[in-house]
């Protein structure tokens, strides 16, 4: 898999550009960062399967994508699990905080955005998602899966 790196907007991008390589990349990655998160901030580990599943059928390409043609999924940014009082939007703005000084201070190179054409719903990258728009970065690269 070799991976390429890319500016668009004054950001730069880690990428792969090769629908195979992305769809190994993303359900490798995604499972890593889930082992380390724990899955306990899923809801089921059904969903989890599921949403693997989608990623995995899904043919993909890298393509420099209007970030406000993008959604969010009001399901995951209202996401409370009480067990462990892991609160998804409370996550989500400290990560924002600390990924806008990375690319700001230290010039970090970030992965694409994933999103699904058929809505233009972020499947994963809220953080990025999230730090760009506040931003006010209009383009972002994204790894479009159909």
């Amino acid at each position: 898999m070799n991976t390429i790196t890319i500016r668009l907007d004054g950001i730069e991008y880690s990428a792969v550009n090769n629908s195979d390589d992305i769809r190994d990349f993303l359900l490798t990655r995604l499972r890593k960062e889930w082992e380390a998160y724990g899955t306990q901030h899923m809801s089921s580990s059904s969903e989890v399967t599921e949403w693997m599943m989608n990623l995995k059928r899904r043919r993909w390409s890298l393509e420099a994508v209007l970030l406000q043609k993008l959604s969010l999924d009001p399901v995951v940014l209202a996401f409370i699990n009480p067990s462990t009082g892991y609160v998804f939007k409370q996550h989500l703005h400290n990560r924002v905080a600390n990924l806008r000084t990375a690319l700001t201070a230290h010039h970090t190179s970030i992965w694409p955005i994933t999103v699904q054409r058929e809505n233009w719903l972020v499947l994963d990258g809220y953080c990025r998602y999230t730090t760009l728009k506040e931003m006010g970065v209009p383009r972002v690269y994204a790894y479009v899966g159909e």
